[in-house]
């Protein structure tokens, strides 16, 4: 029994490190903050650590078994297709982002910005568990390279630290404006770049896209003077942004479901040119985005966006579906 008293006293510390460096900062995180954090004695504290320092050292260890079980037992790993994989691991990251700052910002990422010089010891095993992520990531970079684009010249390992920067950097602004929205129009952005990273060569894109007749353009309309949008824009702040980050889970959540029907995946509209005989001129409409997709009919394509978040939760009004025809007399 002693032993199993100890082991809980010693996790429930490490739990507390784990919450309050994040939350505080390591310099400002005290022992007596810890102890009182896991509701166990300072006696308790340095029976199982001799300093904050190795305490530090413990939780880093900790950190990387807890996520790193989280991690792999997330579901994009059942995708078949590698960059399906990379794609869910964005996706994944995005649903996440849940609570406070303190409850989804990175361990290793905070310790290693106030460590870096002065705790050596913690500094180099915050960049092992770092980069064994990193090494994680890059199994799956190097197959959909060597299945999309063998030809690349850059390195498998740099876009997995690319991809870990642009999370580590929106976690910090993340922190300074107290909210996700930065980190999930981060890894929105990063997403884009990815699927360019391993986008197919033009010529076969325009031959996927306009010889086929199984392939259909869906326009998200929504009109910024309906009922809908101004009921929205009426909700309090805190509320819109609420539902705001449910819409965003719910259409990543659309997009991994359909994900196989998916062929390119568009992106919001912005202001609308208007070219005649004329002259050009400014001008608007409903359209607020598009995406396209294959399936085998018509009908089958629109029932793809059947309770679509667009309308469902946000204030869209509706999703039109078209097909894409041949260009009359191409070969």
């Amino acid at each position: 029994m002693a032993s199993e008293h100890q082991h809980e006293s010693k996790t429930k510390l490490l739990n507390a490190a784990l919450q309050l460096i994040r939350t505080k900062g390591y310099a400002a995180t005290t022992a007596d903050d810890i102890c009182h954090q896991a509701g166990v004695t300072k006696g308790s504290f340095f029976h199982h650590f001799k300093s904050k320092d190795e305490l530090a050292l413990a939780a880093v260890e900790h950190w990387n078994s807890m996520t790193g079980g989280f991690f792999a037992t997330a579901s994009y790993h059942k995708a078949k297709d590698p960059l399906d994989r990379l794609l869910g691991y964005v996706d994944f990251r995005a649903a996440i982002l849940t609570g406070g700052e303190s409850d989804y910002t990175c361990l290793m990422g905070t310790l290693v910005q106030e460590t870096y010089t002065t705790h050596p010891d913690i500094r180099t095993a915050c960049e092992r568990g770092m980069a064994a992520h990193i090494a994680e990531l890059t199994r799956d970079i190097e197959a959909a390279k060597k299945r999309y684009v063998p030809r690349a010249s850059w390195r498998a390992e740099s876009v997995g630290y690319f991809i870990q920067s642009v999370l580590q950097g929106a976690f910090i602004f993340a922190k300074a404006k107290q909210g996700p929205e930065v980190v999930e129009e981060s890894l929105a952005h990063l997403r884009r770049y990815i699927q360019l990273l391993f986008k197919p060569a033009k010529h076969k894109v325009k031959e996927m896209v306009m010889s086929t007749n199984n392939t259909y353009l869906a326009v998200f309309l929504g009109s910024k003077t309906s009922a809908r949008r101004a009921a929205w824009d009426a909700l309090p702040d805190g509320e819109r942004r609420a539902k705001e980050r449910e819409g965003m889970l719910a259409w990543k959540a659309w997009v991994e479901k359909h994900q196989a029907a998916i062929v390119a995946m568009g992106g919001p509209l912005g202001k609308t040119k208007k070219v005649t005989e004329r002259g050009i001129d400014d001008t608007s409409n409903d359209m607020g985005a598009f995406t396209v997709v294959r399936a085998d009919s018509h009908e089958a394509a629109a029932k793809l966006f059947e309770k679509h978040p667009h309308f469902a939760i946000f204030p869209g009004d509706a999703v039109e579906i078209m097909p894409v025809l041949p260009i009359p007399g191409a070969s």
